[in-house]
């Protein structure tokens, strides 16, 4: 009987040095494309009434409830045009205010009669 010798084991040289190169090679390309990406969030809050009662002296600006009351400014268009750039130009100047101040509670609504008045003419 015959026995089976082992062979030698061939090895693909190209083969090895490409598995151990090339991710190697990548990994910086790989790091910018990361970078790259921007994450947005939105960070949403649970807020605690009982939480804020608690500690009042950390919460001031909330006086006691949440989220803050908001101060708006409505701006009512009628579909007059004069009437409605004395509007406008009273919006420009109350925005310019407000970002000048950094006022993050007060903030300006437009509201249009001729939109509204559309389905019931």
């Amino acid at each position: 009987m015959q026995t089976l010798t082992k062979r030698k084991k061939i090895f693909y040289i190209p083969g090895i040095v490409s598995l151990i190169m090339v991710p190697f090679l990548f990994i910086p390309l790989a790091e910018k494309l990361i970078k790259e990406k921007s994450f947005v969030v939105i960070p949403i809050v649970f807020a605690d009434t009982i939480f804020l009662k608690k500690f009042p002296k950390v919460f001031k600006r909330y006086k006691q409830t949440f989220p803050p009351k908001r101060i708006y400014t409505q701006i009512i268009f009628t579909g007059k045009e004069t009437y409605d750039r004395v509007k406008l130009d009273f919006a420009q100047i109350r925005i310019r205010e407000i970002l000048s101040a950094n006022i993050q509670l007060t903030a300006c609504i437009f509201d249009s009669m001729t939109i509204r008045n559309i389905g019931h003419s």
